[in-house]
């Protein structure tokens, strides 16, 4: 498994610090459109490769760990089992380091 990368454990550790900051306000959705957007603009300059900012094997996680279907995806399975809001964001990421850390990584410090 790929490690996050510095520069994205930096901005996720500024996220989790100050989330409203990069999102507008807590919510996971938006958090995940944040990251979506910050990977399609590292794909759009040909980055997308050298960087990581969440494992592919989180998604499986997440979902085995709620016991969901596969193609629900992170996002959706903790709205599934969390309301949407600080506790939702939170919550992912608990998830996170809770992934990082069985894997042998460094969980996601607040700056």
């Amino acid at each position: 498994m790929t490690d996050i990368s510095p520069p994205e454990r930096e901005l996720l550790s500024g996220i989790r610090k100050r989330p409203c900051m990069y999102t507008g306000e807590y919510s996971l959705p938006r958090l995940r459109s944040f990251l979506d957007g910050y990977h399609g603009a590292l794909a759009l300059h040909g980055l997308d490769g050298s960087f990581c900012i969440l494992p592919g094997e989180f998604h499986g996680f997440v979902t085995k760990r709620y016991g969901l279907p596969g193609p629900m995806g992170w996002c959706l399975a903790i709205l599934e089992n969390v309301p949407d809001g600080k506790e939702a964001v939170e919550t992912f990421f608990s998830l996170l380091d809770e992934f990082l850390e069985a894997n042998g990584l460094e969980p996601i410090e607040s700056v």
